[in-house]
């Protein structure tokens, strides 16, 4: 019995954070070959009180409601980032990360695919901070 069929199985971790380095880790698992990719970080300190991070795993297609702790203050509506990191699906990839109604206190998520996709597990980090931060910009590149 083979393990080699066209399932898509891709990670990124970082690790081994210190004040001045850390290690970032993109690749693979289950006797598959994985070409190229790349990574995005944001490095933010960790007491800053204008972001919040986190990570859903092992999430399926569903939706997801996530509690912000501790909660932004009353009145500030967060930007929220999230992406696929680590992703086990089918050969006809094609998933969607939504996120909905936040507020200073939660936020839903949407983690979808359609057509014929196979979505078995994915890890997807979280990166929220006050819209109102002014050196910080943002933008959507699709492709």
């Amino acid at each position: 019995m083979s393990n080699r069929d066209d399932d898509l199985r891709v990670r990124t971790e970082v690790t081994d954070v210190q004040t001045d380095r850390y290690t970032v880790g993109v690749g693979s698992w289950g006797n598959r070959i994985f070409y190229n990719g790349g990574v995005s970080l944001l490095r933010v300190p960790a007491a800053d009180p204008n972001f919040r991070m986190g990570t859903i795993t092992g999430a399926g297609p569903n939706s997801y409601r996530i509690q912000f702790r501790p909660p932004f203050p009353l009145g500030v509506i967060p930007n929220v980032f999230a992406a696929f990191s680590g992703i086990d699906s089918g050969d006809n990839w094609r998933g969607a990360l939504d996120v909905q109604n936040a507020n200073s206190a939660q936020f839903d998520i949407q983690v979808s695919t359609w057509g014929s996709s196979d979505l078995y597990s994915t890890v997807s980090p979280l990166h929220c901070f006050a819209a109102s931060l002014n050196k910080l910009r943002t933008s959507l590149l699709l492709i």
